[in-house]
């Protein structure tokens, strides 16, 4: 699917970051990891692999912080907000 993706994009001469997610990704395999790399360089010679480190909702969450921001949030909530998404990921971790 991301090779799909870099091409309908014309993204296949950028270095592009390809975000894995997903409790398939959690075990760390190695060799899986490889496979994955080498078919989407293939593509994108510039790519590169990322392990989402945050639940997938966490995006949602900072941008609705950002919507609220100055009118109800206090002003530590995205550090509180990011600590707790780093405390669940250590967590997560085998």
């Amino acid at each position: 699917m991301a090779t799909a993706l870099i091409r309908r994009l014309r993204m296949t001469r950028v270095e592009v970051e390809v975000v894995l997610a997903g409790g398939v990704f959690r075990s760390h395999d190695q060799p899986f990891l490889d496979r994955i790399l080498a078919g989407t360089r293939e593509v994108a010679p510039g790519a590169r692999l990322v392990l989402l480190r945050a639940p997938p909702v966490a995006g949602a969450a900072l941008i609705g912080l950002d919507r609220l921001a100055g009118s109800v949030t206090p002003p530590d909530a995205r550090d509180t907000l990011r600590a707790a998404l780093e405390a669940w990921h250590a967590s997560m971790s085998p």
